[in-house]
């Protein structure tokens, strides 16, 4: 299966996995865990980041999903 790389997140998706991974990157960068947890609680952070600036989720494009609204922005091929 080839991956499109489609903008795929839509803005309310958007906006709650900005505040989830703000909150979870402090978490792992502030919080008292182990070191295992610490890092993947800032991978996880960071993950959730990059979808927010780059609007597309891998794994929503493997599983068939989009939160985008597509009738209001069409992309050009």
């Amino acid at each position: 299966m080839a991956l499109s790389f489609k903008r795929n997140v839509g803005m309310p998706d958007r906006i709650t996995r900005n505040t989830l991974g703000i909150l979870i990157l402090a978490a792992g960068i502030f919080g008292d865990m182990a070191p295992v947890w610490a890092a993947t609680f800032v991978m996880f952070g960071i993950y959730l980041l990059v979808v927010v600036v780059t609007g597309y989720d891998p794994l929503y494009d493997i599983l068939g999903i989009s939160t985008r609204e597509h009738h209001l922005f069409e992309e050009e091929e």
